[in-house]
């Protein structure tokens, strides 16, 4: 296991943490892991009018800039996957050969059944944001 297998490039870092805070300040009835996908500016407005008792206006502007920010967010995601695809993909590929090495035969079989269904559940989701087949084509 190399050092740099752990570095994460600064952009990777704050778009981690910036995916953090918005988690952390999602609607109380939000999935903080997102299992829906993000909180959507709607749903963003929702909360901060609730707690800071925004007027007709204020709500208006908020949701303005808070729906343009969501589209520059979605744009820097995008780009930010197609340049680290190559590095997600090989981070995933050697953590899953050395996750196999750890297990016993059955044991890997079982796991790489469990991550064929995870992938297909993450295919129908619109939220996915890379997959395996996004790496070689195969599923895998």
């Amino acid at each position: 296991m190399s050092k740099s297998r752990f570095a994460l490039p600064p952009i990777l870092l704050a778009t981690g943490l910036l995916l953090f805070g918005t988690a952390m300040a999602g609607p109380p009835d939000h999935d903080p892991l997102w299992r829906g996908g993000p909180p959507t500016a709607e749903q963003h407005l929702a909360r901060l009018s609730q707690e800071l008792g925004l007027d007709a206006e204020q709500s208006r502007q908020m949701l303005r800039l808070l729906q343009d920010a969501h589209a520059e967010h979605e744009a820097l995601r995008e780009r930010m996957f197609e340049e680290f695809q190559p590095e997600l993909c090989a981070l995933k590929q050697s953590t899953q050969a050395d996750m196999l090495d750890i297990l016993t035969p059955e044991q890997g079989e079982l796991f790489l059944q469990m991550q064929q269904r995870h992938q297909s559940q993450a295919g129908n989701n619109k939220h996915r944001r890379w997959s395996a087949e996004d790496c070689d084509g195969s599923g895998g």
